[in-house]
């Protein structure tokens, strides 16, 4: 309806205009309410906004043969310790760290929360789960004291969307009898299927391409006339 087109132009030309005239003030429009008495109950939010609402463990205490001691320390970072107290930590990064040194750490690049270029120079391994190139993955198999540490090369997705060849690692540590595995970023079958009727897809995602296409996705384009805001509302409207 011609009306409703008119009003629905009016209402982005508004909204553009309000967001360029005050950042502060868009900002400050868009803070999300207060949550609920009953959601703050139910619902904690996410793992990584908060600090851990666990009690930290008695790093000093010692431990059995057949124990491992495991400490959340935020974010990704997990803090293992083995009977004899060989001590490591999962994704180091320069935001959260252990209350203690750890002996071993590791590290993938999907962001600066999950690795860091200036480790403690006093820690005495230092694990990449990336290489110097898709054709030179990590390669990692140590073993200190009672605590070995490998690794299981991976693909990670890209900041522009795609695949980058042997950009992570699975971290594996054996110690006490057990294989305990961080997993770090992997992506689900559902988003990008490593397989596609047999053929090696690389991850490639589709989902991407097909959002772009849409008029509605991404920030609005430059217009150079009224025409073409007309133009870009009306597609707007026509998909929904």
């Amino acid at each position: 309806m011609p009306g409703t087109a008119a009003l629905v132009r009016m209402a982005a030309l508004a909204t553009v205009l309000g967001l360029f005239s005050s950042r502060v003030a868009a900002f400050e429009l868009l803070q999300a309410p207060a949550a609920k008495p009953e959601l703050t109950q139910t619902c904690p939010g996410l793992v990584a906004s908060d600090a851990p609402r666990i009690l930290p463990a008695a790093l000093r205490v010692a431990l059995d043969s057949d124990q491992v001691r495991i400490t959340y320390i935020g974010h990704s970072t997990f803090l293992m310790e083995s009977p004899q107290l060989v001590r490591i930590a999962t994704d180091y990064n320069d935001y959260v760290r252990s209350p203690v040194r750890p002996d071993i750490v590791t590290m993938n690049h999907a962001h600066t929360t999950h690795f860091t270029d200036y480790p403690d120079p006093a820690i005495k391994y230092v694990l990449r789960g990336w290489g110097p190139t898709p054709d030179q993955p990590a390669r990692h198999d140590i073993t200190v004291k009672d605590a070995r540490v490998r690794n299981v090369p991976t693909n990670i997705r890209d900041w522009r969307g795609g695949t980058e060849r042997h950009g992570n690692s699975i971290f594996i540590f054996e110690m006490a009898n057990l294989c305990i595995a961080h997993l770090g970023h992997l992506l689900a079958l559902s988003a990008s299927s490593p397989f596609w009727q047999g053929t090696d897809t690389g991850l490639a995602s589709s989902r991407i391409t097909v959002f772009e296409s849409r008029p509605t996705a991404g920030h609005p384009c430059i217009f150079s006339d009224w025409a073409g805001f007309e133009a870009f509302t009306d597609a707007a409207i026509a998909s929904g």
